[in-house]
């Protein structure tokens, strides 16, 4: 699972998107908009695996609203359930990026 944080004037969604990753969109959805599922296997999950994720992101919104703790504004948790392992990875505002010209 991942989470992330999203709140201005950190790096946001598309900061965290490389070339590869809009290439990936390009190809799955057409130009109109309609999924093209056949190259997007399924991919099983545990669901302990999804819960746990889950109560990650209704921990960073209850903290966002009431304004306490360290949020992840500006990182990306993994949680990978397979091997029991957490990691935390820092994400810096993309230069160029559009969401945050002024």
């Amino acid at each position: 699972g991942r989470v992330q944080t999203i709140k201005s004037p950190s790096a946001c969604l598309e900061c965290g998107f490389g070339k590869s990753d809009y290439n990936i969109l390009w190809k799955k959805y057409s130009c109109v908009g309609e999924t093209l599922d056949f190259l997007d296997p399924k991919m099983p999950a545990l669901s302990t695996t999804a819960a746990i994720t889950a109560a990650i992101q209704v921990n960073e919104f209850l903290k966002l609203i009431h304004g306490v703790g360290e949020t992840l504004e500006g990182k990306f948790l993994f949680y990978d359930g397979l091997r029991n392992d957490f990691k935390t990875l820092t994400l810096e505002k993309k230069k160029g990026c559009t969401m945050h010209t002024e």
